[in-house]
């Protein structure tokens, strides 16, 4: 190595420092493009999971709704069964109206009322 100093042209060292140094150059110059694609696919990934979200909110509001429709839904099936009932229920009440008041006229006609 002391060639070396004497003359730095004539060092054997050189040719493995050279070799060296090119293929330094060349990984950062491949590192760089790795972390360029790196990159992209990372942001391509935040796009996509910005779509999804987006998407997913649609999916929840739209879930709400046909929930409150399932809702007034059911209210107006419910109003809907019901009215059979309610109408046999007003039958029957005045079913037992009449009744009450033919007892009455009936006992108002006995006592000559």
């Amino acid at each position: 190595m002391a060639e070396c100093i004497r003359d730095p042209n004539d060092c054997p060292v050189n040719s493995r420092v050279e070799s060296l140094e090119k293929q330094f150059d060349e990984y950062r110059a491949h590192s760089r493009v790795e972390h360029k694609e790196f990159y992209s696919r990372l942001e391509a990934s935040e796009r996509a999971q910005a779509v999804t979200q987006n998407m997913l909110a649609h999916i929840a509001d739209n879930t709400e709704e046909i929930k409150r429709g399932q809702r007034n839904q059911s209210e107006a099936i419910a109003e809907l069964q019901a009215r059979p009932g309610k109408r046999w229920d007003g039958i029957v009440d005045k079913v037992i109206w009449a009744v009450v008041a033919a007892v009455i006229a009936f006992l108002l006609g006995k006592f000559g009322l």
